[in-house]
């Protein structure tokens, strides 16, 4: 905005100001010396009414968040097992990155995010077949793109912030199995149309491949708890319960799959995270 601008539009209010700040300094040019004394010397600070004013949460930014999802493997080690995995391939906490972010105090004291977060687990072994040694490998990936809506609460320590809140949106699973001969594959090999045209022939094909996919409605409520070391930079912690409804499996074609075991993620995930932005400390 211009100069011009600005003194058409803020004139009326640059004047009145000007006019209040000259009066001021009038009177209190008029004002007796005398007189000044006595007025200090009546004055009690104790009549003042000070009214605490609210504390309402305003802050906005973005960055790394994490999830450890704790994830139900036992449908995936039953179909690993059937592939000539051991036993319990698929265990321990799966970790989801990914990132986002937020703004805070478009409505009183809530904070709307936006994430976006994936991750894989994967299992492998060596089979022996009749041109050599192959390499199998089963993998488990999962992600989740949602918008959190959280509500805040002042914490008494300097910097600390809770919010109860909840997750929405799409949640995405896939699981892959292929089979690579370990001593190279030539390209005519993957591109055989004997693989296509006599399906029995793929049997000792060098390599082999399979993958399907569900997207479901994604429902996570959260508890979150942040920490602003400064102004500009904020930690995160905190957990949720994600839960994951309906769906189709399909191929990469988009052919829908039928009778897929019961594979979900559905389950406990720790939250944690790193930002950076304007908070309240």
């Amino acid at each position: 905005m211009d100069m011009t601008r600005f003194l058409r539009t803020n004139g009326f209010l640059l004047l009145g100001a000007m006019m209040a700040f000259f009066l001021c300094i009038g009177t209190a040019i008029a004002q007796p010396p005398d007189e000044e004394g006595k007025e200090f010397d009546d004055f009690n600070f104790d009549s003042i009414l000070v009214e605490q004013a609210e504390l309402r949460y305003i802050g906005f930014g973005g960055g790394y968040l994490g999830m450890v999802s704790f994830v139900n493997y036992d449908q995936l080690n039953t179909l690993a097992v059937n592939f000539g995995m051991e036993q319990n391939a698929f265990s321990g906490p799966m970790l989801l990155g990914g990132g986002g972010g937020f703004v805070g105090g478009v409505i009183p004291n809530t904070r709307l995010g936006v994430y976006a977060v994936g991750g894989t687990k994967e299992v492998s072994s060596e089979v022996a077949g009749t041109n050599g040694q192959y390499e199998r490998t089963m993998r488990y990936s999962a992600g989740v793109i949602a918008a959190q809506l959280e509500y805040a609460f002042f914490l008494p320590a300097d910097g600390l912030m809770f919010f109860p809140g909840v997750m929405v949106g799409r949640s995405s699973s896939e699981i892959e199995l292929n089979q690579t001969r370990t001593a190279g594959v030539p390209f005519t090999n993957i591109f055989d149309p004997e693989r296509f045209n006599a399906p029995a022939a793929a049997a000792d094909s060098l390599i082999q491949y399979a993958h399907i996919a569900r997207n479901s409605l994604h429902l996570q409520p959260t508890v979150t708890v942040d920490f602003a070391f400064n102004s500009y930079v904020l930690l995160r912690g905190g957990a949720g319960y994600g839960l994951n409804f309906g769906g189709t499996w399909t191929d990469p074609s988009g052919t829908e799959i039928s009778d897929v075991p019961d594979v979900s993620a559905d389950g406990l995930n720790v939250h944690f995270g790193l930002f950076v932005g304007l908070f309240q400390k």
